[in-house]
C-alpha cells in the first residue's frame, strides 16, 4: 500500500489536475455554466484532483487482501470515526468495499470519475508488482 501511494502522489504532482470544485465553479465556457457558489460535500485536500489517493490505497488494500484471502467472499462490517457509532457498513465482497471508496469519492464532489476509470489499472499493477514481491521471499 506504500508503493501504491509513492505512485500516486508522484502522477499527482505531475499532473496537476485541478478538483471537480474549480471546473463547476468556473465552468469550461462551452457546455458548463459556472455554478460559483456550488459547495461539495466533502472538504477538498491540499492536492491535485488525479489520481485519487483514496482509490489507489483502497484498491492496493484490496489486492493484497484478495492475494492473501483467494478470494472476495469475505463478510465482514466496519464503522466510520466521522459517524455515529451506531452507523455500520456490512460487505459480502471486497471489492464491494474498494468500489465504494470510488464511488464515496465521486459523490463526495472531491474527484471527478476519471480517477474511478483508472482504479483497475492501479489494481493491475498493484498485484503484479505485489506478485514480484511475494516470489523474492520464498
Amino acid at each position: 500500500m506504500n508503493d501504491a501511494s509513492i505512485v500516486c502522489w508522484k502522477i499527482e504532482y505531475n499532473v496537476l489536475f485541478s478538483r471537480p470544485v474549480t471546473a463547476i465553479r468556473e465552468g469550461d465556457k462551452t457546455l458548463v455554466q459556472p455554478q460559483p457558489a456550488w459547495t461539495p460535500l466533502l472538504s477538498m485536500p491540499p492536492h491535485p484532483e488525479y489520481p485519487s489517493g483514496h482509490m489507489v490505497t483502497s484498491g492496493a488494500a484490496y489486492q493484497v487482501l484478495f492475494s492473501w484471502l483467494g478470494t472476495n467472499n469475505v463478510n465482514f462490517s466496519l464503522g466510520s470515526e466521522g459517524l455515529d457509532p451506531s452507523v455500520v457498513r456490512t460487505y459480502t465482497n471486497l471489492l464491494y468495499v474498494a468500489q465504494e471508496v470510488a464511488d464515496s469519492q465521486v459523490f463526495g464532489g472531491v474527484h471527478f470519475n476519471i480517477g474511478g476509470v483508472h482504479f483497475s489499472t492501479f489494481q493491475e499493477y498493484m498485484l503484479l508488482m505485489l506478485g514480484q514481491l511475494l516470489q523474492g521471499r520464498s
